[in-house]
């Protein structure tokens, strides 16, 4: 993917919360950039005169927090939402001061607030750089003829506690875990707004009730 690079050149690992170490190397050899050239590449060179079907698994916004510069300093620049930290987190790690630099993998501290705004900087980045290679696959459906006959579902497997109550990483039961949003789009939203539309009067389906994180 990266012949003679050093894809952990930054130095993160992949439980790493640190951010401020954007990808060093040119966009087109990181792994989100890669992800979806695989996509775009079924899309263009395959025959696509029957049904399929293609997962598109990104890694990132998992750690390692490592988008580009551009968006890393885009988010660093912002004034970004503090965690929230209850009273009873304050007094569950009392005294568990810590900087990421000492414990990147930690799964709960008080770190300096400098650190905890980088990290969520490059949280954001990567989601954002995330979101642009997944507008360059879209734009190759579309070119292809075929958006309007696709079923789109966006989802993730969990969130990510990014400094809330103190914590990070994910196996904690508070909403920034599981209450992450999904999405739908081309073909598939269409169906689901005309089946709305449709049965708006008998109210015997409600998405919002099996799927209450669902925005179109």
């Amino acid at each position: 993917m990266a012949p003679g690079k050093d894809i952990n050149a930054t130095g993160l690992s992949y439980n790493d919360a640190r951010g401020g170490r954007p990808f060093p190397f040119a966009d087109k050899l990181h792994a989100t950039h890669w992800t979806a050239d695989r996509a775009i590449d079924f899309i263009q060179n395959n025959h696509m005169d029957s049904p399929w079907f293609l997962k598109l698994s990104f890694q990132r916004p998992h750690p390692p927090y490592d988008p580009p510069k551009r968006w890393m300093d885009y988010y660093t620049q912002m004034d970004l939402p503090q965690p929230e930290v209850g009273e009873w987190a304050k007094d569950k790690y009392k005294g568990k001061e810590s900087t990421m630099d000492k414990t990147p993998e930690a799964s709960s501290a008080i770190f300096p607030e400098a650190e905890i705004k980088s990290s969520r900087a490059a949280y954001a980045g990567s989601i954002s750089f995330m979101d642009e290679q997944l507008g360059r696959v879209i734009k190759a459906l579309k070119a292809s003829g075929q958006y309007e006959n696709t079923f789109i579902l966006f989802f993730s497997d969990h969130g990510e506690m990014l400094g809330d109550q103190h914590m990070y990483r994910k196996c904690r039961p508070y909403d920034p875990l599981p209450r992450f949003h999904s999405l739908c789009g081309g073909l598939l939203k269409q169906v689901i707004l005309r089946f709305r539309v449709a049965n708006k009067e008998k109210n015997w389906w409600n998405f919002g009730i099996y799927f209450p994180h669902w925005r179109m």
